[in-house]
């Protein structure tokens, strides 16, 4: 054995005594170990990984105590930090959201508990990649952990965390070019549909320079929505995984032009859509031969029916679709009764907007009125953390259930030739929808089932970033 392996061996022996050695550790020895704390400790531990690799920050934040003592300094030098929980987030999002996948595997976990303090030393590999960079894709961190946490009511909360370090390879470059795409450009871009002006963001990755020409697409949310909401969040994510992505408000919503407002109408939002694809085919950052498009919930549905068009879109995706026909309809909205009466009600209220310029209104959603488009507990709409923000004006125009009600995009779906990828899952709304959707598609096409409820995929940091990179890795491929 040459000199260098025993040098290895005795720093990771040293370590490993520096470790055991701690006051702390070595106090906890004597304590007892329930298996159900093991457990739980183990499951702490490994949940502050698996929430950074999901870019899942509310997660992370959730691992730690109000306080937390963390030692970074065998990577970076300097003395240990006691930070509160949203700084560590902070810092941590800087690098991390800006490398495509991050893999921490946490192993070997050697666990004490005395009371109501508990102790875990581990092993740690963790994965760090960006596809293309130049120099290499991947960097690799090898070392150990050192955890001490406490029992609280909302569970064991990590309050210190030392990492020591036995090991890098790789791309050493790639932490900082990380940190130049963390955070995507945003450009302001407006263009004209039916003689309104939109207006829109278009994200581009953070290490983007002049000249370049990406492929992009173009983000569509669900009903109602502003481009802040779940088609902002997957712009986002696309640019961060090295496309251009271009988010915006279709006429009579947020920062456009467009009467009547909050007018949620198929016909003029799928208008909006080939229009947003000139744009972008003319756009100096893009290259105008490959521009897709990426549809959450009635989004997707719109553009579905935009891709039936040849409006120039090369690739779909759609993510959790809300793809309705006649027989889906009337299960949802009360049988052909329900149907016929919110006809009638639009039908009337279209009546007395064009005689008098009047909009009638009801709340997009809503707990206690009945007549919202959408009644009941549906947190996303109703958390300001979420969907409920200041730029949604949670409006209906009801005179839009007519054309809403009869909106079906799963007839054109046989007429779309461009590559098409439908990502679902069984706790999302319609899957019955996307297994139609599927079956009809005329051109090539893939399903992927994942798991996760509908609302999961408007913004939960866990099941977006796993959509998302599905989706990067279909335009990459479709769009070559």
């Amino acid at each position: 054995m040459g000199k260098a392996p025993v040098l290895t061996l005795l720093v990771l022996v040293l370590t490993a005594i520096t470790l055991i050695s701690e006051p702390s550790l070595g106090e906890a020895a004597s304590g007892e170990l329930v298996s159900s704390d093991r457990e739980a400790i183990i499951n702490r531990v490994n949940s502050i990984g698996v929430a950074a690799d999901m870019n899942d920050w509310p997660g992370v934040r959730d691992c730690f105590a109000e306080k937390v003592e963390l030692d970074y300094t065998s990577m970076a030098g300097g003395e240990p930090a006691s930070l509160e929980p949203d700084r560590i987030v902070e810092n941590w999002r800087k690098i991390l959201a800006g490398f495509e996948l991050t893999w921490h595997v946490i192993t070997n976990h050697e666990v004490r508990v005395k009371e109501n303090e508990g102790w875990c030393f581990s092993y740690v590999e963790a994965l760090h990649v960006i596809p293309g960079a130049l120099n290499g894709e991947t960097w690799t961190v090898n070392g150990h952990y050192y955890h001490h946490l406490i029992r609280t009511p909302g569970g064991w909360k990590v309050d210190r965390m030392k990492f020591l370090k036995t090991r890098l390879d790789g791309n050493q470059a790639l932490p900082g070019l990380a940190m130049k795409r963390a955070e995507p450009l945003q450009r302001e871009v407006k263009f004209e549909s039916e003689g309104s002006r939109l207006v829109g963001t278009l994200y581009l990755p953070g290490d983007y320079k002049d000249g370049k020409k990406l492929p992009a697409a173009i983000v569509g949310g669900s009903w109602t929505t502003v481009k802040e909401q779940m088609a902002g969040g997957y712009a986002r994510e696309m640019a961060r995984l090295g496309l251009a992505a271009l988010a915006f408000d279709h006429r009579g919503y947020g920062q456009s032009e467009g009467l009547p407002r909050d007018y949620e109408s198929p016909l003029k939002k799928i208008q909006d859509f080939n229009q947003a694809v000139k744009c972008l085919q003319t756009r100096p950052e893009v290259d105008g031969e490959r521009v897709g498009a990426l549809g959450v919930c009635a989004g997707a549905g719109y553009l579905a029916v935009s891709a039936a068009l040849e409006s120039g879109l090369k690739s779909l995706v759609t993510v959790a679709a809300w793809l309705h026909d006649p027989t889906t309809v009337k299960l949802i909205y009360g049988g052909e009764e329900g149907v016929r009466d919110k006809i009638q009600v639009g039908e009337k209220a279209r009546e007395k907007f064009d005689k008098t310029g009047q909009v009638d209104y009801v709340p997009a959603i809503s707990v206690s009125d009945r007549q919202a488009a959408m009644f009941g507990e549906f947190d996303y709409y109703l958390n300001p953390k979420r969907g409920a923000i200041k730029a949604w004006s949670n409006r209906f125009a009801v005179m839009a259930w007519p054309e809403w009600l009869k909106f079906n995009p799963l007839e054109t779906a046989s007429r779309i030739k461009a590559p098409v990828l439908i990502i679902h899952s069984e706790n999302a709304a319609l899957p019955q929808g996307a297994r139609k959707f599927f079956q009809a598609l005329g051109g090539p096409k893939t399903i992927q089932w994942l798991d996760g409820s509908h609302f999961d995929y408007y913004d939960h940091p866990r099941y977006m970033r796993q959509a998302a990179r599905l989706a990067a890795d279909h335009f990459r491929q479709t769009m070559k």
